[in-house]
């Protein structure tokens, strides 16, 4: 069997990157802050070392809103700004990427999520030997990849398994609501 599809919901992992090293963040040379960077390739080059995917993408947010905005004007308007830190720190990681020669993906008005999804569906649809791994640390993303039933999913370290619908939605259920049983 050939080396699976990895497929990286990038800004998930920066994201979680930067608030891990919140309280004493790791700063450069010029002090600015790199936490977010240095968290986000530690974990990549990890991968690569204990993975070695045979193919791979890293897969990031449009800047601005998407057509969820369209369908809900309200969507995300209660999450908090995100630090201006954090957001300088997204052009270095892409800039890294792109030296090491790995693909950037990114779709204007659909958010990183729904560009995984579409093409753990198009790999599998074009052949279903194929086997596509998406790595998150949205709970939001893990539940609804995990539903689909499309590819192996892990939330953080932790693989979801194929056939586990209801667990991963009892986990992740927004507000505790309890799913209806399969």
């Amino acid at each position: 069997m050939k080396s699976p599809l990895y497929l990286l919901d990038s800004y998930a992992f920066i994201y979680r990157s930067y608030f891990a090293f919140l309280s004493r963040p790791l700063r450069n040379a010029s002090g600015a802050n790199v936490s977010a960077a240095f968290g986000f390739f530690r974990f990549l080059f990890n991968l690569f070392d204990e993975r070695n995917p045979g193919a791979f993408a890293a897969v990031f947010d449009p800047k601005g809103k998407n057509f969820r905005h369209e369908l809900y004007p309200e969507y995300k308007a209660n999450r908090q700004k995100t630090p201006e830190d954090l957001h300088a720190q997204v052009p270095l990681v892409e800039e890294i990427l792109k030296a090491l020669g790995l693909p950037i993906l990114r779709a204007e008005g659909y958010e990183a999520d729904d560009v995984i999804a579409t093409l753990a569906e198009r790999c599998r649809a074009i052949n279903p030997a194929i086997e596509v791994v998406l790595r998150t640390h949205s709970e939001e993303e893990a539940r609804m990849l995990a539903r689909e039933e499309i590819a192996r999913v892990f939330f953080g370290e932790e693989e979801l398994a194929k056939g586990m619908t209801n667990h991963v939605l009892e986990r992740f259920a927004p507000g505790g609501e309890q799913p209806a049983r399969a």
